[in-house]
């Protein structure tokens, strides 16, 4: 015989909101990073020096890479959080049809 498992759903639950908050903190950082970008985009110039700093593997580059990386980050905790609240409701659901199925 297994031994029994046992998860405890509301703690899912509770992580998957620990995730939404994390999810809502890196949002508010790329938004802030939005704002910052835009106040201050072409401030290098566009003479050589300016040029050599931003184009090629520069900066708009990489500010592109960065803005892709904070957002699939985003997607990833807002994912794992509805993973697991999906795993709960099931887990919660499976129990309950267990307990009426089984009754002895």
């Amino acid at each position: 015989m297994t031994d029994q498992v046992q998860a405890l759903t509301q703690e899912l639950r509770g992580v998957a909101g620990e995730l939404d908050t994390a999810s809502g903190h890196v949002q508010a950082i790329l938004t802030t990073l939005g704002a910052s970008r835009s106040r201050h985009w072409g401030a290098w110039g566009s003479d050589e020096f300016g040029e050599n700093f931003s184009g090629g593997d520069g900066y708009v580059k990489s500010d592109g890479n960065l803005v892709a990386a904070l957002e699939s980050k985003i997607t990833l905790l807002q994912t794992y959080a509805t993973g697991l609240r999906d795993g709960a409701t099931e887990l919660d659901n499976m129990n309950l049809d267990n307990e009426t199925t089984f009754q002895t």
